[in-house]
């Protein structure tokens, strides 16, 4: 994962003188498609929305990139978990991903990420019907700020779980042994 002011990704490095465009677009349909399918997003919320105007890959050389942009620092809950969820999609797809780049003339070089690293360190939650960064100062939604002293005690428990566990969908559901 690499990170910047503004935009985060996503890239891996292929080999073989295939078409490189035509399976990062084919690897970007079917990771979008797996996150809907998996996180269950509502087609109306903000992270459909993000979803429609912010996602965005690059082919350069040998490196395939997604990009997760945050215009105008009004996203980065939205650039954050879509990041987090492509990664979960390529950990989990990797097979699937180095059969298609064998299908278009390339070899998918690497290995995919770790769930462990995924998980680790934390970041997602679910509260108040919603998904938030948890940061040591409280909730961070794309446009919402929740302090710590204004949340309930369950409501801090799970913040605390989630700065030392990813707690979204995806992470929840993993089995013990992989987190």
């Amino acid at each position: 994962m690499v990170g910047d002011v503004g935009a985060r990704a996503i890239s891996v490095r292929l080999s073989g003188d295939g078409a490189r465009h035509a399976w990062a677009e084919a690897v970007h349909h079917k990771a979008t498609e797996a996150i809907w399918r998996e996180v269950g997003l509502d087609p109306a919320g903000d992270l459909a929305y993000y979803a429609g105007a912010e996602l965005s890959r690059t082919v350069d050389g040998d490196a395939a990139s997604w990009w997760f942009g945050d215009p105008g620092g009004c996203c980065g809950r939205s650039a954050h978990a879509w990041a987090h969820w492509f990664e979960h999609v390529l950990c989990a797809g990797w097979p699937l991903f180095t059969h298609l780049a064998g299908e278009h003339g390339l070899v998918l070089e690497g290995s995919p990420p770790a769930y462990a690293d995924l998980t680790a360190g934390g970041a997602l939650v679910v509260l108040r019907r919603g998904l938030w960064i948890a940061e040591e100062s409280g909730l961070f939604g794309d446009d919402a700020h929740v302090p710590l002293a204004d949340l309930t005690p369950g409501e801090r428990a799970a913040h605390a779980s989630a700065r030392r566990h990813c707690q979204c969908t995806l992470c929840v559901d993993l089995p013990p042994e992989v987190r």
